[in-house]
């Protein structure tokens, strides 16, 4: 799905974020600017940085897109990544987890985004966001509460909330999620879900003979597991014999 919230006249901005299934092909619309703002990007791994990199993968054909992110070191660094332009700003220290980037302030306000797109949590971002005083439409992607520097989660939640004020829209993953999240049931009237999306091409790409390697760390003298769900299925329908041989029905 596609979120379109480029500017328009007074007369036709809508009350709401509208959301539509992308037609394919999808040109390039070259004259919407968005810029997204997350914690790390890969190599680093992560569950949002990933999410970021996929994300970022498929939207670079479509929009004039830019990536903002903390590096690992002091200085800041700009690459290029699979044709997505990536600004890694100069991390001067961690607080609770959170990358504090003294430069983050300056590149985002330097920025002509139409949309500024936050990935939660991060609370440096938010900060980084607000200061800056950028004047284009703000987007969060909502991957989770703050949930274990829970004093940190409580004192910056007054901040949080004036964000997601300001916000044109959330996104999250689940719709259970909005109903569980004390902050994102009090902003259900601005949240979407779009489940997360994942790029299997990868999938197809795997050494044949670790494969067959990895059953010999699954023998009858070794707990094994069994398979459930899709991984059960597969087995019963014949396409995942595999798994059968690498988890001996040990139940411990």
């Amino acid at each position: 799905m596609v979120a379109d919230i480029r500017p328009k006249t007074e007369a036709q901005t809508p009350e709401r974020l509208k959301l539509s299934l992308a037609p394919a092909p999808v040109s390039r619309a070259a004259d919407l600017r968005v810029l997204h703002i997350g914690k790390y990007y890969p190599p680093y791994r992560g569950g949002m940085e990933s999410h970021l990199q996929c994300l970022s993968d498929e939207l670079n054909g479509m929009v004039d897109l830019k990536v903002i992110v903390a590096n690992a070191e002091r200085r800041t660094m700009k690459a290029v990544i699979d044709g997505v332009n990536i600004t890694r700003v100069g991390k001067f220290c961690e607080i609770k987890s959170a990358p504090v980037c003294p430069a983050l302030v300056r590149e985002i306000r330097r920025s002509k985004a139409d949309i500024v797109h936050i990935h939660w949590p991060n609370p440096t971002a938010v900060l980084a966001y607000l200061a800056s005083g950028h004047q284009g439409r703000l987007v969060f992607t909502y991957h989770s509460d703050i949930v274990r520097q829970r004093m940190l989660a409580v004192a910056f939640t007054p901040i949080l909330r004036h964000a997601l004020k300001k916000a044109a829209a959330i996104i999250v993953s689940s719709p259970n999620y909005i109903e569980s999240s004390d902050i994102l049931s009090e902003y259900r009237s601005k949240c979407y879900v779009i489940p997360f999306g994942i790029s299997v091409d990868h999938f197809d790409q795997y050494d044949q003979k670790k494969v067959q390697n990895s059953g010999a760390l699954w023998t009858e003298n070794r707990p094994g597991c069994r398979a459930h769900g899709l991984l059960q299925r597969l087995r019963a329908s014949g396409a995942g014999d595999e798994t059968g041989r690498w988890a001996p029905n040990h139940n411990r």
